[in-house]
């Protein structure tokens, strides 16, 4: 299984999030920056992937409602996937 980090902190903007989701989830270069890009692309993940977000407080202040919003596809694809899991610390 492949565990990623993300740092929630440094979800500053909704761009920032999209750019670091990108780098550290190492997404498509056709990836679109958005929360239905980030369900196409880990809808077809094969490899068995963990993703833990860090400081998911500190993210949800930074982002406002869009972290819900990030919450609810992380956890869907979760049930979608089998083969992804997410962890919010």
């Amino acid at each position: 299984m492949k565990t990623y980090t993300l740092e929630g902190t440094k979800f500053s903007s909704v761009e920032a999030l999209h750019i670091a989701l990108k780098e550290e989830l190492s997404l498509s270069e056709h990836y679109g920056g958005n929360l239905d890009a980030l369900w196409d692309e880990l809808s077809v993940r094969s490899e068995a992937t963990e993703i833990v977000v860090m400081d998911w407080l500190k993210a949800k202040l930074l982002l406002g409602s869009y972290a819900d919003k990030l919450e609810r596809v992380f956890t869907e694809i979760g049930q979608y996937n089998k083969g992804i899991i997410v962890k919010f610390k």
